[in-house]
């Protein structure tokens, strides 16, 4: 399995560097244009607060099913999440995606969820209530970065069940959800 190793680091204030073995030790990655940058730093200090020795990301091997997932962290000790479909995503960074695949999967495992619709949903009300205890109700762009957890998590499992597949391009679905939700039924992305 060629697995990429991501290793947080982080100081008092709550900066979070991610390093990958893929890169030269220290390296920081940075991201172009993400739906929300805001969200993108959320998700990289959600992630090295759950996996403080990191995680690892496949383009195989990764759990497909909750039973998968159990037995893959109760014989490594370790998430793995997969690395593929990275490159369309409202991140606009594979390793973001990586790290946001990677605290999603925490909580399908966390609170035992399957995966499927009603699994998808209360891992994104998990995720949602992280992101409420971490930054606060009164941040002011949780409203924002719940809309978009919803299109990213809820929208696409409802594509996938009209379209049979999840959109390709992740990052126009996700806009065109946040800006009407019901015309996305009517296109396949």
């Amino acid at each position: 399995m060629n697995a990429i190793t991501f290793d947080f680091t982080g100081d008092p204030q709550g900066v979070v560097t991610m390093t990958s073995t893929t890169k030269a030790p220290g390296s920081v990655f940075f991201v172009a244009e993400p739906l929300s940058k805001s969200l993108n730093v959320a998700i990289l200090s959600i992630a090295g607060r759950l996996f403080p020795t990191g995680f690892d990301a496949a383009m195989t091997g990764a759990p497909d099913t909750l039973e998968k997932l159990n037995a893959h962290i109760e014989k490594t000790g370790r998430m793995l999440v997969y690395a593929g479909h990275s490159d369309a995503t409202i991140f606009d960074c594979e390793n973001v995606n990586h790290a946001f695949r990677a605290w999603h999967d925490w909580c399908h495992w966390k609170g035992q969820f399957a995966f499927d619709a009603q699994g998808e949903k209360q891992a994104f009300e998990m995720q949602c209530d992280h992101l409420r205890k971490v930054y606060g109700e009164d941040h002011p762009d949780l409203p924002e970065w719940i809309a978009i957890l919803d299109a990213e998590i809820n929208g696409q499992v409802q594509h996938s069940a009209v379209h049979g597949h999840f959109p390709h391009d992740q990052k126009a679905f996700v806009k065109a959800w946040l800006e009407h939700p019901s015309a996305t039924y009517y296109t396949a992305y």
